[in-house]
């Protein structure tokens, strides 16, 4: 097995906080770094919060981040963690460290993640919280370490994914530019890009 750190997100944008908190995850291990985009199928849907394609956010991805390639991106059909647990397990590799924005241990992303690893691998006549870990280290060959991505409290002050979106959609390169660190081409598709996604949502309402 592999040993791998994921990052999952809808990266709806892919921003500078994005790439800051995957290179600080590759400071931080030598495990390969998996970036795991989450497109739900109904989310999707929602072109307002999510106009971006899988393709469109790999290019994002490889643009921002040296050295990553498709091989660190997989695509996940919903923010279960299991998902990509499963997924990688079956390409030969496991998680190792779970990493989310906010604030380490306590942060609701994290809290979550755990919760829901305990959740499946909890039966029924168990009640003793002290055995989860080992149960589902046993099951599912797991020993996982939850970490938030601004290791030393370093973060980054820069436009957010719904600023960038709607610095596209005024036209505005600067403040996309702030939040990204991607060109005018880049800038160019994106805007275009998501001009057709709300186009399309208001022809999809005039029916």
């Amino acid at each position: 097995m592999v040993n791998v750190s994921l990052l999952m997100g809808r990266f709806q944008p892919f921003t500078k906080g994005h790439a800051l908190a995957v290179r600080n995850i590759m400071k931080d291990t030598n495990d390969t770094p998996i970036i795991g985009i989450v497109r739900g199928v109904k989310s999707s849907l929602d072109l307002n919060r999510n106009p971006f394609s899988e393709d469109d956010q790999r290019l994002m991805i490889k643009t921002a981040l040296k050295g990553i390639t498709d091989e660190n991106i997989i695509v996940i059909p919903s923010a279960y963690i299991l998902e990509p647990v499963l997924a990688l397990q079956e390409k030969g590799m496991s998680i190792k460290t779970i990493y989310a924005g906010g604030k380490g241990d306590s942060d609701d992303r994290l809290s979550s993640y755990k919760a829901q690893l305990n959740r499946a691998k909890m039966p029924k006549d168990v009640n003793d919280p002290s055995k989860v870990q080992e149960l589902i280290k046993d099951v599912y060959n797991l020993d996982i370490t939850y970490k938030d991505t601004m290791i030393n409290n370093k973060r980054l002050e820069a436009t957010s994914g719904t600023g960038v979106r709607q610095a596209l959609i005024d036209n505005d390169y600067k403040s996309f530019e702030k939040g990204t660190g991607y060109n005018k081409d880049m800038f160019s598709k994106l805007r275009n890009t998501i001009l057709e996604g709300k186009k399309a949502m208001l022809e999809t309402k005039k029916r």
